[in-house]
């Protein structure tokens, strides 16, 4: 095992003193020896993925043959070599490791004395025992003590790399404790810390290296809040010192900006009424307010951001109320120098804006007494408010209170352009709703004049119920339209602007009724004349049947066939309509009885056709078969005088004929005498019976 393990102590002293780090050596040092053991651990985990996959045939041959291990021994090797797989190929790898590893620990050994020692003690006797049964052919217990060493040295690596990591937090930490700083909660932190690590060391000397993994990462997740809190505290310290330099840098430009404009400023306005600038903060207050900001306030927030104190939660605090106090002490200055502009600008401005102010109310004045009857009495008050406030601005003007006289002006102005405003939009409204109403009245008059006439010269049968209620809806209309417009006289501003909007939209509704009525009446002249042409049409195809019934009917071949369907075509044929006496109820009532007619007609028509087609059917065989009948006789008779013919040639001939064959003769003949005075008989009474039936 020499030869294995002084390679492997040489190679990680080496990289001690490359790294000269023990941790960060046995990390580098463990990826080599990862590195040189990959084959062989790729050509394990190929080995277990393939038998894996053959673990559902293998539990089929074990249910198989539970009852004989030999069978099963043998289908299992059979499967194997099937399948191309090695049942030792898992184990064997692993197995050409243990050296590896062993030398590995010795090597660690050898390199780092006791401590590696603490870490890995029950490791190394896990593997010494485990070399021992591989020594003794104990190859499984052996590979699963190899796998479960191989676990717990991976947590080792993980052990050593989070205490590294900590190692690097605490260094960190370290570095700021020695600056000064002390976290609130760092000793708490640490004492967790402690916890942790003595739970991991307790751990790892019972050999239970799955507790040790999750105390470790406890010890990690410690690690990292107590340097976050260490951090945060150093953090803290650097924006309250950054924070304090700006306050002081900005305390330093407004005391400046104080003396050198907002001073010279409030001076400045003490000349004029106090109106002019009472509602301003007083110099004096805001002087003392910087003085305490100076003096008192950022000193002391010094003294709680020092490292003595190290109170920096309420020096942010007491930071961010100074910062306040200041940018309000700047805003009020800013004010008092605004202001002294303002009052300067009113001196210089004001006499103009009082004149153009005047002059715009005198303007809403004189539409409003032109246009009087069409502007409502608020721009009337409007206007009184706006001389309220144009005679105040000029009482404010004489007592020098320039800002309030200011105020007043351009109230004042913007109530009189207000009323101006007001008043030209109801006269603007007015108007276009009087030109509305003068344009469409006459319109309204022409198109219901027309309508009534239209409606006068037709007749009443032609208007349908909803023409006439359209009618009478437009005529309500129309005289309501007339009233209201007959009330417009005596309307004046909102009343009339009102009773404008409702007479125009009134004459709007009649003129849309009127089109539309005058629409219906010619719909309904249309239709009602369509009617009539359909009933008409209808009376006169309704004849035209009926005419060609009684001609199929009057046939004798007919006899009475149809006549009951004819009788009720002549009774249900009205009288063809006139336009100025049929309604358009009558005129539809005709047209369905003209149609009926039609209709029994038309089945009058079939039933006398059928009839006469039956009769020439039974004469046609009649005649067929009487014939036949002849044609059967005379064949007969031929075939008898051959037949006495052949009989006489064998006799001695004799001048008369044999009373059979005159006796068969006659009989012939008169057997055909008979069927042709029956079928002359049956002719005949087919003639008289078809006579009688039509008489």
């Amino acid at each position: 095992m020499d030869f294995i393990v002084n390679p492997f102590t040489t190679l990680l002293v080496f990289l001690y003193s490359i790294f000269n780090d023990m941790v960060l050596a046995i990390a580098v040092f463990t990826v080599l020896i990862r590195l040189l053991t990959y084959p062989l651990t790729a050509q394990q985990m190929r080995s277990s993925s393939a038998m894996q996959k053959l673990q559902p045939e293998l539990k089929k041959l074990q249910e198989k043959y539970k009852n004989d291990r030999e069978a099963l021994a043998q289908e299992q090797m059979k499967l194997y070599r099937e399948a191309g797989i090695n049942p030792l190929g898992g184990c064997l790898p692993l197995l050409i490791q243990f050296p590896i590893f062993i030398a590995l620990y010795q090597a660690i050994l050898h390199a780092l004395a006791s401590t590696p020692t603490q870490l890995l003690a029950h490791i190394g006797e896990r593997l010494t025992t485990a070399q021992h049964d591989l020594e003794v052919g104990a190859a499984l217990r052996a590979l699963a003590a190899a796998e479960a060493c191989l676990r717990d040295i991976e947590i080792v690596e993980d052990l050593i790399d989070v205490a590294q990591e900590h190692s690097q937090r605490e260094a960190a930490i370290a570095a700021i404790l020695a600056a000064g700083f002390r976290p609130p909660h760092l000793e708490s932190d640490r004492a967790e810390i402690q916890t942790d690590i003595a739970q991991m060391q307790t751990a790892v000397a019972d050999g239970d290296y799955l507790t040790a993994d999750d105390w470790l990462d406890e010890l990690d997740t410690d690690s990292q809040r107590a340097w976050q809190h260490t951090e945060a505290w150093h953090t803290l310290y650097r924006f309250n010192q950054e924070s304090l330099t700006a306050v002081q840098t900005r305390l330093g430009d407004v005391a400046h900006y104080l003396e050198a404009s907002a001073a010279p400023a409030w001076d400045a306005l003490q000349t004029y009424p106090t109106g002019n600038w009472q509602d301003l903060a007083d110099l004096t207050t805001l002087r003392q307010t910087l003085d305490s900001l100076q003096q008192e306030q950022l000193p002391a927030i010094a003294a709680l951001n020092s490292m003595e104190t190290q109170q920096l939660t309420a020096a942010e605090a007491q930071l961010v109320t100074a910062g306040a106090s200041l940018r309000q002490a700047e805003r009020q200055l800013q004010a008092v120098v605004s202001r002294l502009v303002e009052v300067e600008t009113a001196v210089a401005t004001l006499p103009d804006a009082l004149q153009i102010t005047e002059a715009e109310l005198d303007k809403a004045a004189r539409f409003r007494d032109a246009e009087d009857a069409k502007i409502s009495p608020d721009v009337d008050r409007q206007l009184a408010q706006a001389a309220a406030q144009l005679a105040q601005a000029h009482t404010f003007a004489a007592q020098r209170d320039y800002i309030a006289a200011v105020r007043s002006q351009t109230t004042a102005r913007q109530l009189a352009t207000a009323a101006y405003a007001t008043a030209d939009a109801q006269v603007q409204q007015i108007n276009r709703l009087q030109q509305a109403l003068a344009a469409d009245a006459p319109q309204l008059e022409m198109a219901f004049a027309d309508v009534m006439a239209q409606a006068e010269i037709m007749d009443p049968q032609v208007f349908t119920a909803a023409t006439a209620d359209l009618l009478q809806s437009l005529q309500t209309n129309v005289e309501e339209s007339r009233h209201l417009y007959a009330n417009l006289g005596n309307l004046e501003d909102n009343a009339l602007t009102a009773a404008l909007t409702v007479v125009v939209t009134a004459i709007a509704t009649a003129a849309t009724l009127a089109a539309t009525a005058n629409t219906q009446l010619t719909a309904d002249q249309q239709s009602y004349q369509q009617l009539h042409e359909e009933a008409l049409a209808a009376v006169r195809s309704a004849t035209q049947a009926i005419q060609r019934a009684e001609a199929q009917c009057r046939l004798p071949d007919a006899g009475a066939a149809g006549d009951h369907a004819l009788n009720r075509a002549r009774a249900t044929l009205p009288a063809a309509p006139t336009v100025t006496a049929a309604t358009r109820i009558q005129l539809q009532e005709m047209k369905n009885q003209a149609q009926q007619a039609q209709r029994d007609a038309d089945e009058a028509e079939r039933m006398a056709k059928e009839a006469i087609s039956r009769a020439q059917q039974r004469r046609q065989a009649a005649w067929t078969s009487t014939h036949r009948r002849s044609s059967w006789s005379s064949d007969s008779w031929s075939r008898s005088s051959q037949r006495s013919g052949a009989r006489s040639s064998h006799r001695p001939s004799s001048s008369r004929p044999s009373s059979s064959s005159s006796s068969t003769a006659r009989r012939s003949s008169s057997s055909s005498s008979a069927r042709r005075s029956s079928s002359s008989g049956s002719a005949r009474r087919s003639s008289s019976g078809g006579g009688s039936r039509r008489r």
